[in-house]
C-alpha cells in the first residue's frame, strides 16, 4: 500500500504535459524503463506519438531489446535509430529491426549488421523504409558472408547514407545493393581509407550512379583530404552538374540536374533513349540533315517514352550551326518523319508550338497538325505552316478542341524572318473562320507582323475573344488609304465576342481620332491595347481613352 500511495504522489508531483515532455527526450531504453518503472505513466511513455521515433544510445545491451519487446509498441515504431550500438549483435538488432513493420526511417552507422540479411528485410518485410543510414564495416566483424547476389529491384528506398570501409568486398556489396534501389534519390558514401579517397575509388562511386535512374543528389566524403589531382577530376567526370559544393575541402557534395529539367534534347537521343519520362513541356530538336525517315522511326519510336509530355516544342535547325535560323524548311522525308511521330508519340498532346519549323512552299504543317493530334488546345505555327488555301479547314476538321492560334516565325538578330516561305501572304479568308468557328472553340488569334497579310477582310467571320494583329503585316498601299481605320472598325465592331484587342502600328501612321471613334460602339471591348512607335503626347492618348 505505502509503495502504491508513494507512487501516486510521484505521478500527481508535476502536470501531465510536463511528463509527456520528458518522456519525448528519452532514449528508447530509459524511456521503456521509466514506463515499468512507473506504471502510472506508461499511458504517457507508451503513446503512440512518442514511441514513433525511438532512439537506442551506445550502452544498449541484449536486456534493452528484450525490454523493449515485451513493451509491445514495435508496430506503432516509424523512425528507429542505433546510434553507436557496436556492442548489439546483428542477430539482436536485425530482430529488434524486423518487428517494426511500419518502419519508415532506419539509422545504423556504426553497427554491425550482415547486409545481406539487412536488405533481405527490406525487401519482404519492411517495405515502407524509405530512408536509411547504415555502416559497412572490414570483414572481421561479420560472423558470415553469405553470396551477394543481385534481387529483384524492389526496395523502395529514397534516400541512403553509407559509411564504409573501402575494401574490395564492400564495395562489390554496395554495387550490388545500390543494383536494387531503383528509386533512389539522394545517395551519401562516406569512404573510410586510408591515405583518403583515391581517384579509382572516386571512379567506382561514380559508376554507382550510372545504375540510379531517380538519382537527384550525389554525395561522396571521406576522412582525408583530398588531393588536388582528385579535384580537377570532378570537373572531368561530372559536367553537366548543376554545382560541384566543396562542403569541405576533400568532401565533395554535387546536386545532379532532376531528369524532368532536361527538356531541351536531340529528336533521335530522345527516341532512343527515353529522355523524356516525367517532363510534361518538351523541346525537341530536329536536325535538317536527311537522317530520319520513317523506317528509322518505326524502331525507335515508342510511345510509352513521351506519355508524359502534354506541351511540345519541335525546332527544326540547320545542319551547319553557322546557317543563321530560319534557313531550313522541312523537306517531304521530314513532312512523313514528322507526322508519323506526332501520330504514334504524341496524339495527346494539347499544347504546340513550331514557330521555329519551317516548311517549303509544297508542304502544309496545318495538314500535318490536323491529322495527328486531335486533342490540340493551343497551336503556334510559323506562317508557312498555315499559308494554303485549305490550311484553316484541316485544323477545324482535326483539331476540334482548338482555343488558341498564334501565327509567328522565329527572326535572325536583325529581327527578320529569313524563311522565303513565310514570305506568302496568308490564304486566310471568311469561309475558313466560319469553317473554324463552327468546328472548334478558337477563342484566341495571334498575328505578328511575321505573318503577311492581303487584307483583314477574314475579321468580317472572325469570333474570337482576344484578337492581336498588326498593321504592319498588310501592304503600305492598303494601310495609308483615307477610310482604312473606319473599315478597320467596322470589322472588329462585327465581332460580338471581342474582348481583348492589341493592334501593332509600328511604322504604320495611326489615326487616333477615327480608330476612337470606331471601336467606341464595341460594347464588349474590356482590354485595348494599341503599340506604336510613334511620338503621341499625353493630352491625345486620353482622348483616346475618353
Amino acid at each position: 500500500m505505502t509503495a502504491a500511495i508513494d507512487s501516486c504522489k510521484y505521478v500527481d508531483s508535476l502536470p501531465a504535459l510536463a511528463w509527456d515532455t520528458i518522456c519525448s527526450l528519452l532514449d528508447a531504453g530509459s524511456l521503456i524503463a521509466f514506463a515499468e518503472a512507473v506504471p502510472g505513466l506508461g499511458y504517457i511513455a507508451m503513446q503512440a506519438r512518442i514511441v514513433r521515433a525511438l532512439k537506442f544510445t551506445a550502452d544498449t545491451n541484449k536486456r534493452t531489446i528484450q525490454a523493449f519487446h515485451r513493451a509491445n509498441i514495435a508496430n506503432q515504431v516509424k523512425k528507429l535509430e542505433f546510434n553507436n550500438c557496436i556492442a548489439l549483435s546483428s542477430e539482436d538488432l536485425l530482430g529488434c529491426i524486423s518487428s517494426c513493420i511500419n518502419l519508415e526511417e532506419l539509422y545504423s552507422v556504426n553497427c554491425v549488421i550482415e547486409p545481406s540479411k539487412l536488405f533481405d528485410l527490406l525487401r519482404t518485410t519492411l517495405t515502407q523504409v524509405r530512408k536509411l543510414e547504415w555502416s559497412l564495416h572490414d570483414g572481421c566483424f561479420y560472423s558470415t558472408w553469405p553470396p551477394i547476389t543481385i534481387q529483384l529491384p524492389n526496395m523502395q528506398l529514397e534516400s541512403m547514407y553509407i559509411e564504409l570501409v573501402a575494401t574490395p568486398r564492400n564495395i562489390c556489396i554496395l554495387e550490388v545493393t545500390l543494383q536494387q534501389c531503383p528509386h533512389l534519390k539522394f545517395l551519401h558514401i562516406h569512404i573510410i581509407q586510408e591515405g583518403g579517397l583515391s581517384l579509382d575509388m572516386a571512379d567506382r562511386c561514380m559508376e554507382f550512379t550510372r545504375v540510379l535512374p531517380s538519382l537527384n543528389t550525389f554525395t561522396v566524403t571521406s576522412e582525408q583530404i583530398f588531393t588536388p589531382e582528385a579535384i580537377e577530376w570532378t570537373n572531368y567526370w561530372f559536367p553537366n552538374l548543376v554545382y560541384a559544393d566543396y562542403i569541405m575541402f576533400g568532401n565533395i557534395s554535387y546536386q545532379l540536374k532532376p531528369v524532368n529539367s532536361k527538356n531541351v534534347i536531340i529528336f533521335e537521343d530522345g527516341v532512343q533513349n527515353g529522355q523524356l519520362r516525367g517532363v510534361k513541356q518538351a523541346i525537341v530538336v530536329m536536325q535538317d540533315n536527311g537522317n530520319i525517315d520513317r523506317c528509322r522511326l518505326s524502331e525507335l519510336a515508342r510511345p510509352e517514352r513521351w506519355a508524359d509530355v502534354s506541351s511540345l516544342c519541335l525546332v527544326l535547325t540547320a545542319p551547319s550551326e553557322e546557317q543563321p535560323p530560319g534557313t531550313a524548311t522541312a523537306s517531304s522525308y521530314y513532312i512523313e518523319a514528322t507526322q508519323f511521330f506526332l501520330k504514334s508519340c504524341v496524339p495527346n498532346i494539347t499544347e504546340l508550338n513550331l514557330a521555329s519549323f519551317h516548311f517549303d512552299q509544297g508542304s502544309d504543317g496545318s495538314a500535318i497538325v490536323g491529322s495527328a493530334l486531335p486533342h490540340l488546345r493551343a497551336l503556334a505555327l510559323a506562317p508557312c505552316g498555315v499559308n494554303h488555301a485549305d490550311s484553316l479547314s484541316f485544323l477545324a476538321r482535326g483539331c476540334m478542341d482548338l482555343e488558341e492560334l498564334d501565327v509567328r516565325a522565329e527572326r535572325d538578330s536583325n529581327g527578320d524572318c529569313l524563311c522565303g516561305s513565310c514570305r506568302v501572304p496568308l490564304r486566310f479568308s471568311k469561309a475558313c473562320f466560319k469553317e473554324l468557328h463552327e468546328r472548334t472553340k478558337l477563342r484566341r488569334l495571334s498575328l505578328d507582323d511575321t505573318a503577311k497579310l492581303e487584307s483583314l477582310d477574314f475579321l468580317r467571320k472572325c469570333r474570337v475573344v482576344e484578337l492581336r494583329f498588326s498593321l504592319c503585316s498588310l501592304k503600305e498601299e492598303v494601310t495609308n488609304t483615307d477610310s482604312f481605320f473606319c473599315g478597320l472598325s467596322w470589322l472588329l465592331r462585327m465581332n460580338p465576342r471581342l474582348s481583348f484587342l492589341t493592334v501593332e502600328t509600328s511604322g504604320v501612321l495611326l489615326s487616333l481620332d477615327e480608330f476612337a471613334e470606331g471601336l467606341a460602339p464595341i460594347s464588349t471591348l474590356r482590354h485595348l491595347c494599341v503599340l506604336t512607335e510613334a511620338v503621341i503626347s499625353v493630352d491625345r492618348v486620353t482622348d483616346f481613352f475618353r
